[in-house]
């Protein structure tokens, strides 16, 4: 289905999203597909706290010594 642009761009959605549409007194509503059982969905916040104490000068000082 092709939507106008500024349709896209009003209510958040890009191409390639999936919609949903419903029927809201008597017209035809379409909103943005929310899918939290997307695989890539369960990955948000799995590295929290991984790098709290890293510190990138270090690192970087350990592989290139001056």
């Amino acid at each position: 289905m092709t939507v106008p642009v500024d349709i896209l761009r009003a209510i958040g959605l890009e191409a390639g999203d999936t919609v949903k549409f419903e029927i809201k007194d008597g017209a035809i509503a379409m909103a943005a597909e929310k899918n939290p059982d997307h695989p890539l969905g369960q990955l948000i916040g799995a590295g929290f706290g991984v790098y709290d104490d890293f510190d990138l000068a270090k690192e970087r000082e350990s592989m290139w010594p001056r």
